[in-house]
C-alpha cells in the first residue's frame, strides 16, 4: 500500500497563521483596551466624586456663613436687646417702654420668620442665663410648619457649656 502524504498546501497554512495571527493581536488589543478603559472609567467616577464633594463642601461652607449671619442679626436685633434691658429692671425696658412680655412677643415673631425663610433651622431657642437657663423664647418647625412654643412647654437647658458669662 502506498500511503500518501496529505499536506496543506503553501497558500492555506499562511492563511491559517493569518487568522492565528490576527486572533492573537485582537486578542491582545482587547485585552488592553479593556484595562485602559477601566481605568478611564475608575478615573471619571473619581473625578465625578472629587466635584460632587467639592460643590458639597462649598454648599456647606455657604451655609455656615448664613447661619453666623443669622445669629448675628439675631444678637444684635433689638427684641434681644430690649429683652435684656427688660430683664435687668423689673421686666420692664424704660429706654423703649416695653415690657418684658411685649420684647418676648417681637422675639418670637422675629424667630417666626426667620425659621419661615431658612429650610436648615429645625428650631431656634433664646436661652436665658439667669433662672437656671430656662427658655425665653422658642419657635420651632413641626411638619413643615412654624409653631411657637407656649411658656408652658418651655425646656430648661440641659448642658450649660455653650452659656459664657463674661
Amino acid at each position: 500500500m502506498n500511503k500518501q502524504k496529505v499536506g496543506f498546501s503553501l497558500a492555506l497554512k499562511i492563511t491559517i497563521l493569518s487568522l492565528i495571527l490576527t486572533l492573537v493581536g485582537m486578542l491582545l488589543v482587547s485585552y488592553e483596551i479593556y484595562v485602559y478603559a477601566d481605568e478611564v472609567l475608575q478615573k471619571n467616577a473619581l473625578d465625578g466624586l472629587s466635584k460632587q464633594v467639592e460643590r458639597e463642601a462649598f454648599e456647606f461652607k455657604r451655609t455656615i456663613k448664613r447661619v453666623k449671619e443669622d445669629v448675628t442679626y439675631l444678637l444684635e436685633s433689638p427684641a434681644i436687646a430690649g429683652i435684656a434691658r427688660s430683664l435687668n429692671k423689673d421686666l420692664f425696658d424704660e429706654q423703649e417702654n416695653m415690657n418684658y412680655e411685649g420684647w418676648q412677643e417681637r422675639t418670637q415673631k422675629m424667630f417666626k420668620t426667620v425659621l419661615n425663610q431658612r429650610n436648615v433651622y429645625k428650631e431656634i431657642r433664646l436661652i436665658g442665663v439667669e433662672n437656671n437657663h430656662l427658655e425665653i423664647a422658642r419657635v420651632y418647625k413641626e411638619y413643615k410648619q412654624v409653631k411657637i412654643a407656649s411658656k408652658k412647654n418651655y425646656k430648661k437647658k440641659v448642658i450649660k457649656v455653650f452659656i459664657k458669662k463674661d
